[in-house]
């Protein structure tokens, strides 16, 4: 193995440090976080992390001075929130972290947790927390293929001792996530998780991290932007990410205020708690050269895969923990979007017709809704019927919908089949098609976009293709149009524009050839120089 892009345990770094004919790359490559379930809980029961207050009471009884310095050996600084020392806005938050004193106070937690659940109307009952005669258990769902084993364990003890009774589930990669971030966070398969985020590149003035970690409009919350799942709501953290995204301020001043502001909020309702900063180690043979250290992510960034080389060999032999045989998760195919694929995915320059994946879609039936009831028809013209090429990107984002599907028929145990429809509930049912454009109209009104209407994504579509200059019958194919005068007739707004582009490239044309008259007599291999060898 020439390099192992995925991050050896502790243990493993202290072993391979001092090894003869290894290098070891090291960069705070990774985030350690724990997300808490804050969905209400069906009538005459209590989540506790429902309440604010408990939510932000179990930041004191996350010992990151440990984790840092015992679990990982020195080899981790605490985190305090979204951004750590290792990023460029900690300056301007490192006031507000420092103000809230957010460290290892157990006593504190305890009665701030206490306060809270009675005031609920929970009671301590032999030792543990009880809500209308029944025991609150908490499904706490924990890592186990790194030091999060450890972390969640530590967290575990910390939170029985509060009170709490604690259901540990240990999971890998794959069943964690899918229990996580596909099921309905009403549904309480879960309360706790683990959680870890690869780092990308070091901003000097983040707009996305803030966004993702703590307003709902962009969350990287659990299934909270699913339709018909419960949703996290708060709408001052969504108007302050979205000004921050969009640059809507117009001094550094305004926007650092905007940041303070938006952090604070995300830090009052505590979702989300950070917990270290991870100091990756990736070896690597010494002989390996080329290679591009990012100052975030080490040898994980984008150009290492695509320039480093061991002199005398034509390949790399890359190793990854999550990157191995048809059993793990990683599939170009059938779709991913975690954070381990993408470690190898980014740096495959390769489209998917260099794979051999074609992907086209057939429209044979429509489905129509007359009077209440769903009825599915062929389309109303012979033109209707039609072959359409998919672009490769959105062919990924199919596959990976499908792949989604396939796992939440296979937890209601129903097998998802090849007549399952694209747009369908979880147990295959279709979806009525108000829902779609509803889910649609939340979609551009978070973007700020003007409203249009679901179907007017198809005139978007004609028009961006003709403006780029595909022709009016392939345009017309695409859309079903009985003839290309009916296209023609539709979009002659957008054909005026084409007209003068076409006169120009003509004229582009003849003067080529006519500057290439002038070379009459000259030796060829003068003409084509600086293009052909």
């Amino acid at each position: 193995m020439d390099l192992y892009i995925y991050s050896l345990k502790t243990i493993m770094a202290e072993k391979f440090r001092d090894t003869p004919g290894v290098h070891m790359y090291q960069a705070p490559a990774t985030s350690l976080s724990l997300v808490l379930n804050p969905a209400p809980a069906p009538e005459g029961q209590l989540n506790p992390f429902f309440i604010k207050e408990v939510r932000f009471a179990l930041n004191y009884i996350i010992n990151r001075e440990f984790v840092a310095h015992e679990i990982f050996k020195g080899m981790a600084v605490p985190m305090l929130a979204h951004v750590g020392p290792f990023d460029y806005d900690y300056l301007n938050l490192y006031p507000l972290v420092r103000e809230y004193n957010i460290s290892y106070q157990p006593e504190l937690a305890g009665r701030i947790i206490k306060e809270a659940m009675t005031k609920a109307g929970a009671l301590l009952k032999d030792g543990y927390w009880h809500y209308n005669g029944k025991r609150i258990e908490l499904r706490f769902i924990i890592r186990v293929e790194d030091e999060r084993r450890e972390i969640g364990d530590l967290i575990r003890a910390e939170l029985d001792k509060l009170g709490f009774f604690v259901i540990p589930i240990y999971h890998m990669f794959a069943p964690a996530i899918f229990t996580v971030y596909i099921s309905d966070p009403q549904l309480f398969q879960w309360h706790l998780y683990t959680e870890g985020w690869g780092r990308g590149a070091p901003e000097r003035y983040d707009f996305a991290s803030i966004n993702h970690m703590y307003a709902p409009w962009l969350g990287n919350m659990p299934r909270w932007q699913e339709v018909g799942y419960w949703q996290y709501q708060h709408p001052q953290l969504d108007e302050l990410g979205k000004r921050i995204f969009m640059g809507d301020f117009t001094t550094r001043e305004e926007r650092n205020q905007l940041y303070l502001k938006a952090t604070e909020l995300g830090l009052k309702e505590a979702v989300r708690l950070w917990v270290a900063t991870v100091i990756n180690n990736f070896p690597a043979k010494l002989e390996l050269e080329g290679v591009t250290e990012d100052v975030s992510v080490g040898p994980k960034g984008l150009w290492t895969l695509r320039e480093a080389y061991v002199p005398g060999k034509q390949e790399l032999t890359i190793g990854h923990l999550w990157v191995w045989t048809e059993r793990t998760t990683w599939n170009p195919v059938g779709g991913f979007g975690d954070v381990y694929s993408v470690d190898i995915w980014k740096n495959i320059d390769l489209g998917l017709a260099s794979l051999g994946v074609s992907a086209y879609l057939s429209v044979v039936e429509t489905l129509y809704k007359i009077n209440g009831t769903y009825v599915i028809k062929e389309p109303k013209t012979s033109s209707g019927k039609r072959r359409i090429a998919l672009s490769p990107s959105l062919a990924l984002v199919l596959r990976q919908h499908r792949a989604e599907q396939q796992t939440q028929r296979a937890l209601l145990g129903k097998p998802l089949t090849d007549e399952g429809f694209v747009f369908a509930h979880p147990d295959g049912t279709l979806l009525d098609p108000s829902t779609v454009s509803h889910a649609f109209n939340k979609v551009i009104r978070r973007a700020g976009l003007p409203h249009i209407r679901l179907h007017d994504l198809r005139h978007t579509h004609a028009t961006l293709l003709l403006q780029a200059g595909v022709h009016p019958k392939v345009v017309q194919e695409r859309l079903g149009h009985s003839s290309i005068r009916v296209t023609l007739d539709t979009y002659s707004h957008v054909m005026g524009g084409l007209q003068e582009a076409a006169a120009q490239r003509f004229d582009d044309f003849l003067s080529a050839r006519a500057a290439e008259s002038t070379d009459v007599g000259k030796p060829a291999g003068n003409r084509y120089r600086g293009e052909r060898i």
